[in-house]
């Protein structure tokens, strides 16, 4: 009797042993094997993923999947409602799981993976799953290039410039920092910013301060708008705005481009031409500009491109780089990207046009 109590107890502490030991090298597997889409997508790799995924693996297989299935199974005979209260439980107890875990607010920001490092970390990581003989090591090699190439190629060329797609953030990159046009630019995407383009820091725009009255007079003055505007523009510190709420911000890029971000449409005549880049996002018409040499953006190029990405193209040495522009949509021609050249005045669907 005593024998089989202890071979009993044996058995029950190998099976809870390999289940754990299963649970940690699923997890590990399964980590590793997404490591690379997830940085491509996402740009970071949580730190304590495993930990997640170990706490978490008990309640699916136990409480959440097969309730789930039990749920299903007697819908129709109206009988599910137990079952997916221990499924409910099971899915707030891994919530719980997952806030602890991202309370130790730990990740890897990979930024932008390339398509080079992305294709060799990915086809490496197939090779080594599916071959069985020692070929299967070149997919660890394939693996390796594939990380050194993300590495490389997050210190290739960043943007100069980022503007968002409905135009009330702009971004001004620089080493280590984005210089935005808003003391405190919306989260989701600055944070988008910060791990998709590997640069932690934020500087804030410089507020003048400026009387109510001086507010309403430079609103109602454009040349005098116009002329503060100018200058001002000299003094700007590259990879920052100088701001007045309401009506304008101007910045200056590390490559020496000067940006005029109007947010009085009344100010747009006089300040579309002094600048290289004016940015003018308001929803209100705006007046015609006479002439410009400045690249300037709408909320009609934005509707048609998305966020845009402004990237510096060397030419001569002593020349200012050219604006390389980069769009989230190189067209809207396709069925799913229509709407975006709806003109409800018109009610048509307009031509591929615009300044970009």
């Amino acid at each position: 009797m005593r024998e089989r109590e202890r071979v009993t107890g044996g058995h029950r502490w190998e099976s809870a042993s390999n289940f754990a030991i299963g649970s940690v090298a699923t997890s590990l597997i399964g980590g590793l094997a997404t490591a690379v889409y997830a940085a491509a997508h996402f740009h970071r790799l949580p730190a304590y993923g495993l930990i997640a995924n170990v706490l978490a693996t008990p309640l699916i297989s136990i409480l959440i999947m097969p309730f789930g299935l039990f749920a299903m199974l007697l819908m129709p005979f109206g009988l599910e409602y137990y079952p997916l209260v221990v499924m409910g439980q099971g899915l707030d107890w891994m919530l719980a799981v997952a806030r602890y875990v991202a309370s130790f607010d730990g990740e890897w920001v990979t930024g932008r993976v390339g398509a080079t490092g992305f294709a060799l970390g990915a086809f490496g990581g197939i090779v080594l799953c599916v071959l069985r003989t020692r070929l299967a090591l070149f997919g660890a090699v394939l693996m390796v290039f594939g990380g050194t190439a993300i590495a490389w190629e997050r210190q290739a060329q960043r943007p100069s410039v980022v503007i968002s797609e409905d135009g009330q953030l702009v971004g001004l990159i620089a080493e280590g920092a984005i210089g935005t046009n808003r003391p405190k630019p919306p989260g989701f995407i600055f944070s988008q910013w910060q791990r998709a383009l590997a640069v932690p820091n934020h500087v804030a725009p410089v507020v003048e301060s400026a009387s109510a009255t001086a507010a309403k007079t430079a609103v109602r003055d454009p040349t005098a708008s116009a002329a503060k505007v100018a200058e001002i523009l000299p003094s700007v510190k590259a990879g920052g705005f100088m701001c007045r709420k309401g009506e304008w911000c101007v910045g200056r890029s590390h490559e020496g481009w000067t940006i005029v971000i109007v947010d009085a449409p009344e100010l747009f005549p006089s300040l579309c031409e002094a600048a290289d880049l004016v940015i003018a996002a308001t929803r209100r018409p705006l007046p015609a500009c006479k002439s410009s040499r400045a690249l300037i953006v709408t909320a009609e190029t934005l509707r048609r491109s998305g966020a845009i990405e402004i990237y510096a193209d060397e030419t001569e040495v002593a020349a200012p780089p050219r604006m390389r522009i980069e769009k989230s949509f190189a067209s809207t021609e396709r069925p799913w990207q229509r709407h975006r050249r709806y003109d409800w005045r018109s009610n048509d669907f307009s031509h591929e046009q615009g300044t970009l």
